[in-house]
């Protein structure tokens, strides 16, 4: 076998309609109302659990952690939908698109692990009622929250 035919990949081509291009104004309104809606509905449930006292519970506490890693799977890959969506395609680096999955895969492990905690945290509730403040006091909160 000759080592004179080999090519490496450098940088990867992102199509959101290959085939139809006059969908690209109509997905990139798209994506762009759904990213406005999910950064502020998100930002809107943080601020709730961080102003009201009412919501001082280790359930919305777990919740605001939620809308954090929701505001960061978001902002990981929603802009290069809109710059490919737009343009009728973008590049993204190699290096970058691994980086970019990187970041992706840690946040989704997150909020995996912060949907068993919030199961936990319901069912420690639901089970043992009378010793829940005991059992769930705010610094286990922050041992679980941050745990992985």
């Amino acid at each position: 076998m000759s080592a004179n035919n080999q090519s490496v990949v450098t940088e990867l081509f992102l199509w959101v309609f290959g085939n139809l291009p006059h969908f690209n104004v109509l997905s990139f309104d798209v994506f762009l109302v759904i990213f406005g809606l999910t950064i502020t509905g998100n930002l809107l449930i943080i601020v709730l659990v961080t102003t009201c006292r009412v919501l001082h519970s280790p359930m919305y506490y777990f919740l605001c952690h939620l809308s954090v890693g929701d505001i960061l799977l978001s902002v990981n890959i929603v802009p290069n939908i809109l710059r490919a969506s737009l343009m009728g395609g973008a590049k993204i680096s190699y290096p970058g698109c691994i980086i970019q999955l990187y970041f992706y895969s840690g946040v989704i492990i997150t909020e995996c692990f912060l949907l068993s905690v919030m199961s936990y945290d319901r069912n420690m509730a639901f089970c043992f009622q009378l010793h829940y403040t005991s059992i769930m006091d705010h610094r286990t909160c922050i041992y679980l929250s941050t745990w992985p």
